[in-house]
């Protein structure tokens, strides 16, 4: 596929912020444009949007994808699918959010095994117990205890949590024994 059509997609899906008024306006179908950001994709090797079905936002990769492909009509050149050698550091922002006990127990040292590994990548963690749009607030990497997955977003177990259902002495002789755990 043409890499400058490609691009001419590209901006146009984030100006409208829309696939189906990117294809309109560009009078290509929908399956089209579809591909074409498919590719730029591939080319690139990062995603460069968040999609929803209600919203289409950037990544922080698919901002500078955006200006590479605004340069690359104006200058009419390819854009370059980057190259990361063992002579190259990697190098970015990676937004991440994850509950306050998981930052405590887990992230807190993988995050300093990760930042000496990769000393040019700068990590901006968001530590909260509440739920929060991943979209919407921009985040790489949510880390999440859960089993109510949000969709439209690509999900990894990344280990296996059990609940225990705990009361002290002093409580179940005031209270009582409940019934079922529901109780």
């Amino acid at each position: 596929m043409d890499r400058i059509t490609a691009a001419q997609v590209f901006i146009a899906i984030t100006e409208q912020r829309s696939m189906s008024k990117a294809a309109d306006m560009l009078e290509m179908s929908r399956a089209m444009v579809t591909r074409y950001l498919a590719e730029m994709e591939n080319w690139t090797g990062v995603r460069l949007l968040n999609r929803t079905t209600r919203s289409l936002t950037l990544t922080s990769a698919g901002e500078a994808v955006l200006t590479q492909s605004r340069e690359l009509l104006s200058l009419a050149t390819a854009i370059a699918r980057p190259v990361v050698t063992e002579d190259e550091a990697v190098s970015g922002l990676v937004r991440v959010t994850c509950a306050q006990s998981l930052a405590m127990v887990a992230l807190s040292k993988a995050l300093v095994q990760f930042r000496a590994r990769y000393p040019a990548v700068a990590v901006d963690v968001q530590v909260t117990n509440k739920a929060i749009s991943l979209v919407e607030e921009r985040i790489d990497l949510g880390i999440r205890i859960t089993n109510n997955l949000e969709p439209n977003l690509i999900a990894k177990p990344l280990s296996r949590c059990d609940s225990v259902v705990c009361a002290s002495p002093d409580y179940l002789e005031k209270h009582g024994y409940p019934p079922s755990p529901e109780a």
